[in-house]
């Protein structure tokens, strides 16, 4: 947004009183007037100018081009009509018509306006700027493109003084290079402090592509909330999701009240009543932290009271795998689940089957427990220290299954679904 900054002298072109001299005019305030005629005339509002064809306007390092211009001298206002170019420095400002109120400090284009420079393309369908409070404000269809991102929006206030911009209403900021997009209804960005917040139901996407083989397929990221803060700090640029926080990602799936993603760190930590569901698992805890690598998921951890639920049984629905700890963390390779370690307190409850169906329930204590998993299915269950244990046979499970189960036991249903994200803005 830096680059908005020389959109401020394009406006400060006149403070207008002048005179004419033959095809070129003078302002109070320096501003130089060229036409190839010009004409004046007396209205009910005072003394009129007007110029025609090849008009130009200089005011200091601002040049402005354009087929018409209007000046009505007592009121200090003007208007500029057909092709008006605004040039300053590097950056170009295209637009059909536009005003400017010299007593108000106030500028304003109509139908549409195209601002370029080296590095940022802007477009909208109006753009006003109060040159007193030193605030440009753009409205309907805006876009503006940089050689990292592009940003959609209804509307974008911004100040040239602390270079502070405020994006209002179906707000889309779409990475070139990194496939992140940001919605929301607000994106407010504050560069001196580094910090941006958006507010209204805001969603981060990360789109990564996958290919298998000759199969391209796609695995979408998703952080939902109702606010998110982010933070760009060097090596520790972090994203803060507060209130209704839901996470999708392919098979992982996540809730809780509030979220950070370490973006550098490549990990994100949930706070408040955390759940997380991969397959048929689900994890609680007092916080839970997902590891990324890359773009795979490397581990899950969660820590203080943590449990863990895993419905492997697909037809007995109540025979429900359990483990407990002070700790746990579950461990992926290539997608797949590889280990589920328990630490400190732990306790286990585990189901089993044999060919004619269940084969009772086994229940065990021990200080650490280690579960394998072969095909993302348990294979085997070690117990590490103090290991107590008992057995249930399948005949006094019944329909009393339920008495068996863990302390603490838990089963969250309502798991998170993918958003699919619509902006409607003609510039897309």
């Amino acid at each position: 947004m830096k680059s908005l900054l020389t959109l401020i002298l394009l406006f400060t072109f006149v403070e207008l009183d002048t005179q004419d001299t033959n095809t070129v005019v003078n302002s109070g305030s320096g501003a130089k007037y060229f036409a190839d005629r010009i004409e004046g005339s007396v209205s009910g509002k005072g003394p009129i100018r007007e110029y025609y064809d090849n008009v130009k306007l200089f005011q200091k390092n601002v040049e402005i081009n354009c087929n018409y211009a209007k000046l009505i001298i007592n009121m200090n206002k003007s208007s500029l009509i057909g092709k008006v170019k605004l040039y300053q420095d590097e950056l170009e400002l295209i637009t059909p018509r536009a005003n400017y109120d010299g007593n108000l400090k106030f500028s304003e284009t109509y139908d549409s306006v195209e601002i370029n420079n080296l590095t940022t393309y802007l477009i909208a369908d109006k753009a006003y700027y109060f040159s007193e409070n030193n605030i440009a404000d753009f409205y309907g269809n805006i876009k503006i493109e940089n050689d990292s991102s592009i940003l959609y929006s209804d509307r974008l206030k911004y100040n040239r003084i602390n270079e502070n911009s405020y994006a209002f209403g179906n707000v889309k900021v779409e990475g070139k290079y990194t496939h992140v997009m940001l919605y929301g209804d607000t994106v407010n960005n504050f560069p001196s402090e580094n910090y941006s917040i958006s507010k209204g139901n805001p969603l981060l996407v990360q789109i990564d592509t996958l290919q298998e083989n000759e199969t391209i397929s796609f695995d979408t990221l998703q952080i939902s909330s109702l606010q998110m803060e982010g933070y760009r700090e060097l090596d520790n640029e972090r994203y803060i999701f507060t209130d209704s926080v839901e996470i999708y990602k392919l098979n992982l799936k996540a809730k809780a009240k509030k979220a950070i993603y370490y973006k550098d760190k490549e990990f994100i930590e949930l706070f408040d009543s955390p759940i997380i569901w991969f397959d048929s698992t689900q994890l609680y805890g007092d916080t839970v932290r997902i590891y990324f690598e890359g773009k795979n998921l490397k581990s899950i951890h969660s820590i203080g009271n943590a449990f863990s639920s895993s419905k492997n049984d697909t037809v007995l629905t109540k025979r429900i795998d359990q483990l407990l700890g002070d700790e746990i963390r579950i461990k992926f390779e290539n997608k797949q689940i590889t280990t589920v370690e328990s630490y400190g307190n732990s306790k286990s409850l585990y189901f089993m089957s044999n060919k004619e169906g269940g084969d009772g329930v086994a229940r065990n204590a021990s200080d650490d427990i280690k579960i394998i998993f072969k095909n993302e299915k348990p294979d085997d269950i070690i117990w590490l220290g103090n290991n107590q244990g008992e057995y249930f046979p399948e005949n006094i499970l019944k329909e009393a299954i339920r008495t068996y189960y863990l302390p603490k036991f838990k089963w969250s249903e309502g798991k998170p679904k993918k958003i699919n994200k619509k902006i409607i803005n003609k510039r897309q």
